[in-house]
């Protein structure tokens, strides 16, 4: 029996994954890593359930079967996974199951009252711990359904790791093993070396600092909130301490000083000096920690992966099939529309940002009967804000309450224009939802991060392909199934010579829908 015949019976194949399906079939014998590129309105959800109850059956036809684990990198894809695949074991944090010892309380709050989660004993007669059972099943079951934090943490290493939205496995990695030692926080001579030996040894010091504050707060009968962080960050220390020797010699260690939101409360907001830790690579890390040697199949989802991406993952050493597939939807249907108005390079953007908001409001009064975004850092959003602070058309939203003002968006009927920051994904804004979108700038990864400056030295590919990548990502916020339709408008000037310079990076279903100005 085909893998075609393991879909939903309430959802009819679209063409397009048909294609992809077929080519995975084809595939899969061969190949290690099968790597999917799916723009939007392929339904990628559909193609990875298929994929999984395919894998999970083949033994009913005299093949090997395989246990799945698929991957999401956020608990709303995760939510819509859940109702994709039915009744399947999923694994989420602590804090999502109820407490049988306690009314209430969650397995988190219990765990860290009492050090441990809890266990059955002869004499309460009490059932296992919740979340122990959740993780018991999805370590059984042929198919479990994970996010990227609850699959690494408990290492459910299955037959085969499907990862939808998988370009986001490079930041985790990179996020995960990232450490900042403030100087207000974890005290450092100034003429420490910054060098691999200073890291382990502020490692340590930061662990016992950690867990004699602690014991303080145990003993003080401290909030579990707090508690529970400590905690946390313990386990984190050890375990970077543990896996440095994996990148020692791949570690940017510098001295840097930020604005500061850390524990001190009065330095907040503040200058403040820290020693920054990140690896320049993960590829090692990817290897040891995500897909070990173990799993025999690794099949990765995404609007926006390529080649760059698998090696930077640690992946190209294994048999790696690629497939590309078009975009479902009519390129005339979602045109990007570049509208040069000024350049929002930094050493330009203080003179551009007044045209900029000028041309937010002409294309907001053109499109004055349908719903837009507006996609802009948290700085422009504070300068549209000032403009546009008695227009009612205008929605926008703070660091805390983004999640809630998009779903009112989402939700609220009329024609207003919600102002999006750190919004490029996980915002489906499909049919009256959203008709148009307006990219104020092009968001290039901040040469401010030390990473990023190395990449631009030692592998501009790399660096460039991000900034495609957010583009393409914010591009596909919009315009979500085979019969929709809306514009986007890009206004930064840069764009064109960005992409004369990167021309090779772009996919050929987003090229088609470039719309150049006459001329």
């Amino acid at each position: 029996m085909t893998i075609l015949n393991h879909g939903r019976a309430d959802k009819p194949f679209r063409p397009v994954q048909v294609e992809a399906l077929e080519w995975f079939e084809k595939n899969y014998d061969s190949h290690d890593v099968l790597v999917i590129e799916g723009p939007t309105a392929v339904g990628k959800s559909v193609i990875v359930t298929t994929i999984a109850n395919w894998l999970e059956s083949r033994d009913m036809y005299g093949q090997e079967s395989a246990k799945v684990s698929v991957c999401t990198p956020t608990k709303i894809l995760q939510d819509q996974y859940m109702t994709d695949f039915g009744d399947i074991p999923v694994l989420k944090g602590q804090a999502s199951y109820p407490c049988d010892l306690a009314e209430g309380a969650t397995c988190q709050k219990t765990k860290r009252s009492l050090g441990s989660c809890c266990k059955p004993t002869e004499e309460n007669g009490r059932a296992v711990c919740n979340y122990l059972i959740a993780r018991q099943e999805a370590l059984d079951a042929p198919i479990a359904l994970f996010n990227l934090h609850s699959y690494y943490a408990n290492k459910m290493y299955k037959d085969a790791l499907i990862i939808d939205e998988s370009h986001n496995a490079l930041k985790f990695l990179f996020d995960y093993y990232s450490l900042k030692f403030w100087k207000c926080e974890v005290d450092y001579t100034d003429d420490a070396p910054m060098n691999v030996e200073t890291v382990k040894d502020l490692i340590n010091k930061a662990k016992c600092d950690l867990q004699l504050h602690l014991v303080t707060l145990q003993d003080q009968g401290g909030d579990t909130k707090s508690l529970g962080n400590i905690e946390d960050e313990i386990e984190r220390l050890t375990l970077i301490a543990t896996t440095i020797e994996f990148y020692e010699k791949d570690l940017l260690i510098c001295k840097v000083e930020e604005e500061y939101y850390g524990k001190v409360k009065e330095l907040r907001k503040t200058k403040q000096e820290h020693i920054y830790v990140k690896p320049t690579v993960v590829d090692r890390i990817g290897i040891q920690t995500l897909w070990p040697k173990k799993i025999k199949k690794v099949i990765l989802l995404s609007a926006t992966i390529n080649e760059e991406d698998i090696k930077r993952l640690g992946l190209q050493d294994r048999r790696v099939a690629y497939l590309r597939l078009d975009s479902p939807i009519p390129p005339e249907r979602r045109p990007f529309v570049y509208t040069p108005v000024a350049s929002m390079a930094y050493r330009n953007r203080k003179e551009s940002i007044p045209a900029i908001i000028k041309m937010c409001g002409q294309i907001a009064a053109k499109m004055d009967k349908h719903k837009g975004v507006i996609h802009c850092t948290y700085d422009m959003a504070d300068k549209l804000k000032a403009e546009y602070r008695y227009n009612d058309r205008f929605w926008f939203h703070g660091k805390m309450d983004k999640s809630d003002r998009y779903n009112e968006f989402r939700a609220a009927k009329g024609n207003m224009i919600f102002v999006a920051s750190g919004m490029s994904e996980g915002i489906d804004l499909a049919g009256d939802s959203a008709r148009f979108q307006i990219i104020t700038q092009l968001m290039r990864p901040n040469l401010g991060d030390r990473v990023n400056a190395w990449m631009v030295k030692n592998n501009i590919n790399a660096y460039n392909w991000e900034a495609v990548r957010e583009v393409i990502q914010q591009a596909g916020r919009i315009c979500r199934g085979p019969e929709d339709f809306g514009m986007t408008f890009m206004l930064d000037s840069e764009f064109q010579g960005f992409y004369n310079q990167t021309s090779h990076l772009w996919p050929q279903w987003f090229k088609k829908a470039i719309v150049w100005p006459k001329g």
